[in-house]
């Protein structure tokens, strides 16, 4: 029976000891609030050819995720991922998307369809998308905006080149 007694005591005292010390040792709880603001930056994306390569940048110097559909001659494309910069094998035509950002680079006679970020289709499923017809391209969506908006008319093809009518 003493053992009994002692033994309840003695996991009594045990039990309020830990009961207390583990409630000191918690975390406190919070007496404010932080504010926490998120930012929006406008990415403008540029596309430069080094020898056998074309690396994409952010013109602002910011590091951003890129979606990049480099096509081949024969038309197929691939989608490839990743941050800027970015350095890619050379592709004849390239279409490259961050955010509502997009840009364009090279021309591929006779191609027609809608570029997204997931690929090429035959109609508009999501935006942003390219609308290129026979290797021009004619619509952007959503149009860029900010320091480099242009109000574009049409679209002319010189050797491959791009040549941008505005007005």
């Amino acid at each position: 029976m003493d053992f009994l007694v002692g033994f309840l005591i003695f996991t009594s005292f045990l039990a309020f000891t830990i009961y207390f010390t583990v409630d000191s040792f918690s975390y406190p709880q919070p007496t404010g609030f932080i504010r926490v603001e998120a930012s929006s930056y406008p990415v403008h994306l540029i596309i430069r050819r080094e020898n056998e390569y074309l690396t994409v940048d952010c013109v602002e110097g910011l590091t951003v995720k890129v979606y990049a559909v480099c096509f081949n001659v024969d038309g197929s494309y691939i989608i490839i991922e990743g941050y800027t910069p970015l350095k890619l094998a050379y592709h004849p035509f390239l279409a490259v998307f961050s955010g509502a950002s997009m840009k364009i680079y090279g021309f591929l006679r006779g191609f027609t369809g809608y570029i997204s970020p997931h690929g090429v289709n035959c109609k508009p499923v999501e935006t942003p998308y390219i609308h290129v017809v026979e290797g021009v391209p004619i619509e952007f969506n959503p149009e860029e905006t900010g320091r480099f908006t242009v109000q574009v008319k049409r679209f002319i093809t010189v050797n491959g080149t791009i040549m941008i009518g505005g007005g």
